[in-house]
């Protein structure tokens, strides 16, 4: 079926991404627009949507394109301005370009270098096995988990929380208010929904208010404390001006954010996968094939839609064959061209083996996420342990239900994710 609806390249790809059953299936909506506009001019909205990956890796990359800046955004989107959530997710580091961008990042990068997340491995696997534990009794009992809810929200919850420095009898507050600033990420949220997603984005900004007036009094060797202070005399960002206030707080609410709802959702996907392809769950058991399934599992089903980041190149530029004019937004589809057959063969198959590097999930050039290290370690670790202690030991667990996506403009992210033990019929 053509997935326009015979609407042809007027088709409005920012509400079909919206209906249900593109939520479930957006990959022939994808193949449609790579084959037939795969740099498409969308009817609403202004925007430029790019579909194919050797397109995807030129506007990224190219310094012919540039980030779109907060005022630029508000300019094109006035409901932004009704909304401190809104206002903060284009704030953020994705939105920002040289020499900030830099400075930015530079004070981000200490905290996710292959040795921090190194650090991180064994808490990780702690957390891991504390919340799938109790998860096997669950089960055999003949109960349905749900095991976003019950496992990898809250761990990817306690990973980040680890990298910031929230202390844990604060996490039970602070996870969920996540869940609700994502309202205003629904692409027809209301006024009521954008003032519940404000209400707990103000709750987040004053508790690392508070929590970085803290650490400036009694600091520790966490996050809050080294962005918080003063200028570093040595080691990472020596010599570099503190962040303003308003930069530090949109840092940590942004960290807050992604840490806990995209890696949740990568980890989702991850489960999702195992659970289609079972064939597949003996790597996971094997340190040299581990890495295999996670970075399939973010290529096949990454929980990005469209890059955080929106473009605006600053001359009119050709790509595919379509004049961009200068100033025109431009998104590139993650979904689209993590799936496009000429970087990858086959690509709607799921192969752990396929070895083949370039998806774009984390992004490309100098956005891309800061935070891929920790995402790949967090993934790893909890489809390792979701083998040993569920997988393997229960070996029939399976979805119970379909997957519930929540409904957001950039992000494939889930409300839940049951699942429970189904026991084989006697022979």
């Amino acid at each position: 079926m053509d997935p326009t609806e015979g609407r042809g390249t007027a088709v409005d790809v920012l509400a079909r991404m919206q209906d249900p059953e593109s939520m479930d299936d957006p990959y022939p909506l994808y193949a449609w627009l790579r084959e037939h506009a795969p740099v498409h001019r969308n009817p609403t909205g202004g925007v430029y949507f790019v579909s194919r990956h050797r397109d995807a890796r030129l506007v990224m990359r190219d310094p012919a394109f540039r980030s779109a800046t907060r005022e630029e955004l508000l300019a094109r989107q006035p409901r932004i301005g009704r909304s401190r959530t809104l206002q903060n997710f284009l704030a953020g580091i994705t939105n920002t370009n040289r020499p900030r961008h830099t400075r930015l990042r530079r004070a981000m990068a200490p905290f996710f270098t292959p040795q921090a997340v190194d650090a991180l491995r064994l808490r990780a696997r702690r957390w891991c096995d504390r919340l799938l534990d109790p998860l096997v009794t669950r089960l055999r009992d003949g109960e349905s988990v749900d095991l976003h809810t019950a496992a990898t929200a809250p761990l990817a919850t306690h990973v980040i929380a680890e990298v910031i420095g929230v202390p844990e009898e604060d996490r039970p507050f602070l996870g969920p208010l996540v869940a609700k600033t994502m309202l205003a990420a629904h692409p027809a949220a209301d006024d009521a929904a954008l003032a519940e997603a404000d209400g707990a984005t103000l709750a987040i900004e004053r508790y690392f208010t508070e929590l970085a007036a803290e650490r400036r009094r009694r600091p520790r060797a966490d996050a809050v404390s080294a962005l918080a202070g003063g200028p570093r005399g040595t080691g990472p960002g020596a010599g570099e001006e503190p962040l303003e206030e308003a930069e530090l707080i949109n840092m940590l609410w942004g960290l807050w954010m992604a840490g806990s709802e995209s890696t949740a959702a990568a980890m989702d996907n991850a489960a999702l996968a195992l659970f289609r392809h079972p064939e597949t769950a003996p790597s996971l058991g094997d340190p040299a094939l581990l890495p295999g399934f996670v970075e399939e599992s973010l290529r096949h089903e990454p929980p990005i839609w469209i890059a955080a980041s929106q473009l605006l190149p600053v001359r009119d530029v050709e790509v595919a064959g379509t004049l961009i004019p200068r100033g025109a937004g431009v998104h590139v589809l993650i979904g689209s061209v993590n799936r496009d057959p000429e970087a990858f063969p086959d690509p709607d198959r799921f192969d752990p083996g396929r070895g083949a590097p370039g998806y774009l999930t984390f992004g490309e050039g100098i956005h891309r996420c800061v935070g891929a290290g920790l995402a790949r370690m967090e993934i790893a670790t909890f489809l390792s342990r979701l083998q040993g202690h569920l997988h393997a030991r229960l070996p029939h667990l399976t979805p119970a239900g379909p997957p519930v996506r929540r409904r957001m403009a950039t992000q494939r992210s889930f409300d839940s994710l049951p699942v429970a033990l189904v026991r084989p019929p006697r022979p």
